[in-house]
């Protein structure tokens, strides 16, 4: 239960309700102590406990109020007219809402991005990410297989090209080897035939020889010898022979030159075989090796592959936080491209009546993040306390501001005499810790009751008077009472503390001494023994207990002396020993919801 809800009524006054007897439940027991004082005991609840500060002031009738834009731009639309009259939440006017609109169309795509990224991170890996690197994988490993076959290819081409090169190199070696096997051949024939000629040219020479012996020559009166004819016909014929053999050296010595050539070829075309053989087994040991390579470099990509993945399936928390700090940072910016949106509108905080109009469509008005309002609040004094209070939740005007003074400016002044304010002058302790839409109950003095309101403005600059600093805090009443006048005086209570369902004692049960607080908590048998507590929200008469107690115990709420007189009663004390349940005191406070 927060303070804007209903709760039960504030009491205010001393408030006593006697209930007599033994037989009623008990809030404070009056009980003798071994002292002869009576011991006034208080049982430990569970309630609502509410913090309080208090201020004197008046009710001002909520004349006008200066309204603007919260965010600026070009007027496009005004909907209302000087002198109408208007509702509360009515649509007033509009700016041009084109450049908050796109704003928040980013916010919310960088939210949305970013939730999405946080979602990811989050979940390590979503599954289309999964298959996704399954599927590279999976491509990986298939690219090793494939460098692996292509390996195993390439060797096998390697081999049969290397086995081609080498039957070229033999074959070549083959044919040089016959082409120098016939040109040994070939000059043991021309040296053979030389050997022919030499032995036809020598015999030639003999039977020239013989001839010459035989036959005298021409013109010589000397008879022939009787073998001058066969000598001739002999030297005639180793003529013939020797012209043969020359012929035939000649042919060996072409032979020879033919054979020499044609090894000088073979052996060239050996040399260009094994050139090429060596050149081929260089070019395939580079392809083996580019191969082998291909293989390699497939085999770390997949272990990549396979690391990779390994590594973002795990939820990283550096990048979850950082993530979240993101969607955290874009969920605020949203949050404010939705009040810059929403701040386009200029709506009536309240019904009343159109006083004026400053801007006309197609101008330019800027913005304000209130209201413009006038101050006629009387002076008051103000005092801190801290209450157990229980309220009923008022209304705010809505509209960021409301004043009390004809002296006003801003876009639209909405005038509104039907509707009574209350302006309280807080000194500056108080102020410091009341909140604009603060619940707060105003007592009407002069018709002594209670009404629900809600804080709707605090005043930016202060006012001084006998050295003390206020300011001036101007309250929406949730209802306006029929006998309520402008100028009554009221008493103001503005809620700026609250514990739900929180363990209590009356205030003046605890003891707090150099920051330490604690209570006498009375035993079963009646010992008291002091226990120490922590304190939460602490009120005027009531304190939360955060520990030390528990619910139902026993503690001394106040000491009063067995001979004390005036209090209505024989002795001094209750009548029968009975209970006594309190209300809040005027201006403490009281109590919603309290247990019991």
């Amino acid at each position: 239960m927060n303070i804007w809800q209903h709760r039960t009524l504030l009491i205010n006054g001393g408030l006593v309700v006697v209930l007599a007897g033994a037989g009623f439940g008990s809030y404070l027991a009056v009980q003798p102590s071994s002292s002869g004082a009576s011991v006034v005991t208080t049982t430990v609840q569970r309630g609502t406990v509410l913090a309080t500060v208090s201020a004197s002031g008046t009710v001002d009738p909520a004349r006008n109020l200066g309204l603007n834009f919260t965010t600026g731009g070009k007027l496009t639309k005004i909907y209302i007219k000087v002198g109408q009259h208007v509702s509360a939440g009515q649509k007033l006017a509009k700016v041009d809402p084109t450049a908050s609109n796109q704003s928040l169309t980013m916010a919310e795509a960088s939210l949305s991005s970013a939730q999405a990224q946080l979602a990811s991170a989050e979940q390590g890996i979503t599954p289309q990410a999964r298959a996704a690197q399954s599927a590279s994988a999976a491509s990986a490993y298939t690219q090793v297989q494939s460098a692996e076959s292509s390996l195993a290819q390439e060797k096998k081409i390697v081999a049969a090209d290397l086995v081609s090169l080498e039957q070229s190199v033999t074959s070549a070696q083959d044919v040089l080897d016959e082409a120098e096997s016939a040109l040994q051949t070939d000059e043991g024939n021309l040296s053979t035939a030389e050997s022919t000629l030499s032995s036809a040219e020598a015999k030639l020479s003999s039977d020239e020889a013989a001839e010459q012996a035989a036959c005298p020559p021409p013109g010589s009166t000397a008879t022939p010898s009787p073998t001058c004819t066969m000598d001739e016909a002999t030297v005639a014929t180793d003529k013939t022979t020797v012209t043969s053999d020359e012929s035939a050296v000649t042919s060996a010595q072409s032979t020879v030159t033919a054979a020499e050539n044609t090894v000088t070829n073979d052996q060239n075309s050996y040399n260009a075989a094994v050139d090429s053989e060596n050149s081929g087994i260089a070019s395939e040991n580079a392809s083996i090796a580019s191969a082998e390579q291909s293989v390699t470099s497939a085999k770390k990509s997949y272990a990549a592959t396979l690391a990779s993945d390994k590594s973002t399936a795990t939820p990283n928390q550096t990048t979850i936080t950082q993530d979240e700090a993101g969607v955290t940072a874009d969920e605020i910016t949203v949050t404010q491209d939705q009040a810059a949106v929403a701040g386009t509108v200029l709506t009536a905080p309240f019904a009343g009546t159109i006083a004026s109009i400053s801007s006309d469509v197609g101008e330019e008005v800027s913005s304000s993040s209130s209201g413009s309002t006038g101050s006629s609040s009387s002076s008051s004094s103000s005092s801190s306390s801290e209450n157990a209070a229980g309220g009923t939740s008022g209304a705010g005007t809505g509209a960021g501001g409301a004043g009390t003074s004809s002296s006003v400016s801003g876009f639209i002044v909405l005038t509104n005499i039907s509707t009574l304010l209350v302006e309280a002058e807080f000194d500056e302790t108080d102020a410091a810790n009341i909140q604009v839409g603060a619940g707060a109950t105003v007592t009407v003095n002069a018709l002594n009751s209670n009404l629900s309101a809600t804080v709707a403005e605090i005043d930016p600059t202060s006012t001084s008077s006998s050295s003390v600093v206020e300011y001036g805090v101007t309250l929406a009443l949730s209802q306006q009472a029929k006998a309520l006048r402008p100028g009554q005086s009221v008493s103001v209570s503005v809620i700026t503390g609250e514990a739900n369902n929180a363990l209590y004692v009356p205030a003046t049960a605890v003891t707090t001494a150099n920051g330490i607080s604690s209570v006498e908590v009375v035993g079963a048998n009646g010992a008291e023994q002091r226990v120490i507590v922590t304190l939460g929200v602490q009120g005027a008469t009531d304190d939360q207990i955060l520990s030390g107690l528990t619910e139902g115990e026993k503690v001394v709420a106040s000491t009063a002396s067995s001979s004390t007189s005036g209090t209505g009663f024989p002795g001094g004390s209750f009548p029968g020993g009975g209970f006594v349940r309190l209300g809040g005191g005027g201006g403490g406070g009281g109590r919603g919801g309290a247990g019991g």
